[in-house]
């Protein structure tokens, strides 16, 4: 049995100053802290439409942006 993907709302701020409001990716059971966590070098985002995989070691840091 497959556990669905869910996307939730979130803002990434990155290494050099620069941020971006996206949806990221995450097991319908899973936390956003479990994806940063886990031993991918990217995680999928959805960007406007587009599916964007952005690799971890550029985020400084993921805030919640469902609003």
């Amino acid at each position: 049995m497959r556990i669905p993907l869910v996307q939730t709302g979130v803002r990434i701020e990155f290494t050099d100053g620069t941020s971006l409001d996206a949806r990221l990716f995450i097991c319908a059971t899973a936390r956003v802290q479990d994806v940063l966590n886990d031993e991918r070098l990217f995680v999928p985002l959805n960007v406007q439409g587009h599916v964007e995989m952005i690799n971890k070691n550029q985020i400084r840091r993921v805030v919640p942006n469902d609003g």
